[in-house]
């Protein structure tokens, strides 16, 4: 085929072809749509309401989701000599959880303030060794050279500001840890059963969008750990898969979610969720001492979580 009629055969190809071929294969969702500028303003009004939809059918299953996710939360989570990143205007308040939802668009797995339809809620975000920390506040990997020399910190577009590292030791009574697909299974099995109205896939249709509910366990997965969950609220301001999953797993009384790091190669992350320490044994605290942290700021439990959210 010549130049001439590879064009044309571009110009006829299906819309959902011309978006994969400008997303890179190990990101790409049906719902990778919302994400891309040639989205008019129809296509992001339409996925917004449809969302909005899929957001009230879930909440006619509300009782079972919750169910379904204290079923495979595990208990007793302890772990020490985690790590926690933070600038270093907050240095002198680390265990602080109001920082995830006063930045738009909020934590992976945390509303913020800026999704304008739903309440927001804290988070903390603590990982499991310092590289990891360190990736996933600078949206990098530390120290890895590349061809011409630079350090993946040259080539970022977020460049390391002054910060403060702090190491912590939690106790969580109940987490849902998230290393495993497995822990989304039950989620799926009940909300597999809401359906799309012909009203939005007609609509789709004549729109030129693929749009699809999410039909597996495994894209259910992909969706609660893809790296780019903020662009729901750039594109239709509405919360990201994620940001629903950590909203129901908070909602079952749930202290927090368990992650694999997403920005290195080893290490896990946890959300950790302090308005739900109420009448239970979690906390965060200091691993080690730190005098320009005060006593009452080193340590968060069921006696002072309000005081950091």
């Amino acid at each position: 085929m010549g130049k001439s009629g590879q064009r044309r055969a571009r110009r006829n190809e299906p819309f959902y072809k011309k978006i994969q071929r400008t997303t890179t294969p190990h990101i790409y969702l049906e719902r990778e749509l919302i994400r891309l500028e040639k989205l008019g303003n129809d296509a992001r009004h339409l996925w917004a309401d449809f969302q909005n939809y899929l957001a009230e059918e879930r909440e006619k299953v509300l009782d079972q989701i919750l169910d379904s996710l204290v079923l495979k939360a595990t208990p007793d989570f302890l772990a020490e000599n985690y790590s926690r990143i933070v600038g270093s205007k907050f240095s002198t308040t680390p265990l602080s959880s109001k920082g995830s939802y006063l930045s738009p668009p909020g934590g992976r797995f945390n509303f913020g303030q800026s999704i304008s339809y739903h309440a927001y809620f804290p988070a903390l975000y603590v990982a499991s060794e310092y590289d990891v920390a360190f990736a996933e506040r600078f949206h990098l990997k530390k120290g890895h050279l590349i061809e011409n020399g630079l350090t993946t910190e040259d080539l970022s577009l977020r460049k390391p500001e002054s910060f403060t590292h702090q190491r912590v030791n939690l106790k969580l009574d109940k987490v849902l840890d998230l290393r495993v697909q497995d822990a989304v299974n039950d989620f799926f099995e009940i909300i597999r059963h809401i359906k799309m109205p012909n009203i939005y896939s007609e609509q789709a249709k004549k729109l030129r969008m693929d749009m699809n509910i999410i039909n597996t366990p495994e894209l259910l997965y992909r969706s609660v750990l893809d790296p780019d969950y903020t662009q729901w609220d750039t594109w239709i301001d509405q919360p990201s898969p994620s940001q629903w999953f950590g909203h129901y797993v908070r909602l079952a009384g749930i202290q927090g979610v368990i992650y694999p790091s997403l920005r290195s190669d080893a290490g896990h992350n946890v959300a950790v969720f302090l308005d739900k320490f109420e009448d239970t044994e979690s906390f965060v605290m200091l691993t080690d001492d730190c005098d320009f942290v005060k006593n009452d700021l080193r340590r968060v439990d069921a006696k002072n979580f309000s005081n950091f959210i």
